[in-house]
């Protein structure tokens, strides 16, 4: 099984359970060297692959892995919603199975919800759980292309662009971090 890790800034942003995997790609700005990612796999069996630039479905060098399950800790779509949509149109082709996040605030987690649904259409996106962490943290999971990779999500993007943001801001816009969304 291959993990993708997006929003990799540092180890802390790793799942808990990565040496439950085969091989974890993690994707993100970062400084990490060859030398950290060795002192961090120790001797874990788990191949580690850091790469210093962000998951993009307009990127010349793409995946050519499937995933099993994506991990985001704090995916804010509010930061810059175009290159989360970026990365989610890259999903499309490369994640078939469970997005887990972690998200500050209901509000991103609603708004990352929109994002997915909007770019992959419902049918490739369900809500599987969410809940309140005791870390105070949201965590939501969602099964992604159940029903098999997609294709040609690079067009899909560029033609959905304009679309998927205006109603992003119309329709996302309103909410406040205080009210209870889907929890």
């Amino acid at each position: 099984m291959r993990c993708l890790v997006l929003a990799f800034e540092t180890f802390g942003d790793m799942p808990s359970n990565w040496q439950s995997y085969d091989a974890v790609d993690a994707y993100g700005s970062n400084s990490v060297s060859a030398a950290d990612v060795a002192a961090f796999r120790g001797d874990s069996s788990t191949a580690v692959s850091v790469h210093n630039r962000q998951f993009n479905v307009m990127a010349a060098e793409r995946p050519i892995d499937v995933y099993s399950d994506c991990f985001v800790r704090h995916p804010d779509p509010w930061g810059e919603p175009r290159n989360w949509l970026r990365a989610i149109a890259l999903l499309g082709e490369s994640l078939s199975g469970e997005m887990r996040c972690v998200h500050y605030h209901q509000h991103e987690a609603l708004a990352f919800n929109f994002l997915l649904t909007a770019l992959l259409d419902k049918e490739h996106v369900r809500l599987e759980r969410s809940a309140e962490g005791e870390d105070g943290m949201f965590h939501v999971t969602w099964r992604i292309n159940a029903g098999g990779l997609q294709a040609d999500m690079q067009t899909r993007y560029r033609n959905r662009f304009g679309q998927v943001m205006r109603r992003f801001y119309i329709e996302m816009g309103p909410f406040f971090r205080d009210v209870p969304y889907f929890l």
